[in-house]
């Protein structure tokens, strides 16, 4: 996952990925991060809310799941959730 690789060379305040991508899922990159980077909340997107995965990505502590299509202001407030104070300050 080019993600990964990402997330590797840089620091990353938080993640906000699809459930559906073209070769692998949300629930793997989750699953990735977290061996990686457990302190990087994550957000994940979906138009496909099949409880199962749903269930997958919260057990990986996603700090959100938003079911497409959402409004721009709930992104903003999973994101404003997700980040300490400090974050959203600078």
């Amino acid at each position: 996952l080019a993600a990964l690789g990402i997330l590797l060379k840089k620091k990353v305040d938080l993640v906000v990925t699809d459930m559906k991508m073209p070769k692998s899922d949300g629930v793997t990159l989750v699953v990735a991060i977290r061996k990686h980077h457990s302190h990087i909340p994550v957000i994940l997107m979906t138009a496909y809310a099949i409880e199962e995965s749903v269930q997958k990505a919260v057990d990986q502590h996603v700090a959100a799941v938003l079911k497409k299509p959402f409004h721009i202001d709930e992104l903003v407030k999973a994101i404003s959730a997700a980040l300490p104070a400090e974050s959203t300050t600078n």
